[in-house]
């Protein structure tokens, strides 16, 4: 059987085999990017350059990469086989695209080679296995398939597109027991990002920047700032000239980080600018108590030390 040719689809299907870990970098930075797909193995079998650990994307996260996914994968191994092969099963990234629609579309007849359209022509009839070459050509094919139509369903919007990929084989007329499919919804929530968090403080006040902090780590327990991160935002909106929103933000520093001087120094620094002598003395005795090396907050207590006014709201 001669493979069917779809000469764009195909091209996409080969650019994308292999570099899912930079489509997913990727993803994850450029919003330009409304959906992904991975055909077989990386995802799955590099979960080192996904997991969060030393070796892993930073930057990849299931939270930031939140647009929908179509995993098309060969016939799933056996627990022996992976176990045989040291593939690493402790992590899987797809189980934590909470914030994601994802397909994974397992063929069967197909191994991995099978996914290159030149490997497939290309291999001797010995190397098939047990499925004939016309079988793996009709599987390729239906790859091809639920790619063509997942990306006219994101991308375009298309509604007969969306409808074939939330089918089930059978209503799609795949051929029987070539083709299984898992299907996992998003959940309608906001991701816990940064990026969100500015934005819903943006729109509801700075001064809930405790409480929406500990609704998003309530919702996702992996979400945290680091304390730099905290500093370094506080500063660039002092630098903004932001103060009473850079305050808020030394504040949540503050209530994260109870033994770090420098969160203090900060929140009592704008509390200080802004005209809140008394908060100011209260946060600089703390950040002295933390840091006795602390000049600056020494200086400010020794000026306004018996300094009393209205407290900070």
């Amino acid at each position: 059987m001669r493979i069917p040719r779809q000469p764009g689809l195909y091209r996409l299907v080969q650019r994308l085999a292999g570099r899912a870990h930079a489509l997913d970098d990727a993803a994850a930075k450029d919003e330009r990017i409304k959906a992904l797909v991975s055909l077989d193995r990386s995802l799955r079998s590099y979960a080192q350059f996904v997991d969060g650990g030393k070796e892993a994307a930073r930057y990849v996260t299931p939270t930031r990469l939140a647009v929908p996914l179509l995993y098309v994968g060969a016939r799933p191994k056996t627990v022996e086989l992976l176990n045989s092969s040291d593939t690493r099963t402790h992590y899987s990234f797809m189980n934590q695209m909470k914030y994601s629609d994802v397909y994974i579309v397992s063929l069967l007849p197909m191994k991995h080679a099978d996914f290159s359209s030149y490997s497939l022509r290309m291999q001797q009839d010995a190397e098939l296995g047990e499925f004939s070459r016309d079988e793996l050509s009709l599987a390729h094919s239906w790859a091809a398939r639920y790619t063509r139509h997942f990306l006219d369903a994101y991308l375009k919007d298309d509604a007969a597109g969306l409808a074939f990929v939330n089918n089930t084989p059978v209503a799609n007329k795949a051929p029987p027991h070539m083709i299984y499919t898992d299907i996992r919804r998003k959940k309608d929530i906001v991701p816990a990002t940064l990026e969100n968090l500015v934005q819903r403080l943006a729109a509801e006040g700075f001064d809930k920047a405790i409480p929406v902090y500990d609704q998003f780590t309530a919702q996702d327990a992996a979400f945290k700032l680091d304390p730099n991160e905290i500093s370094g935002w506080g500063a660039q909106l002092f630098r903004l000239n932001r103060l009473e929103q850079a305050r808020e933000i030394f504040r949540l520093g503050a209530h994260l980080n109870p033994d770090l001087g420098f969160m203090y120094d900060g929140l009592a620094d704008m509390q200080a600018k802004i005209g809140q002598t008394q908060d100011a003395v209260k946060n600089y005795r703390r950040a002295l108590e933390l840091d006795p090396k602390n000049a600056d907050a020494a200086k400010y207590l020794k000026e306004h030390g018996g300094a009393q006014d209205t407290p900070a709201p």
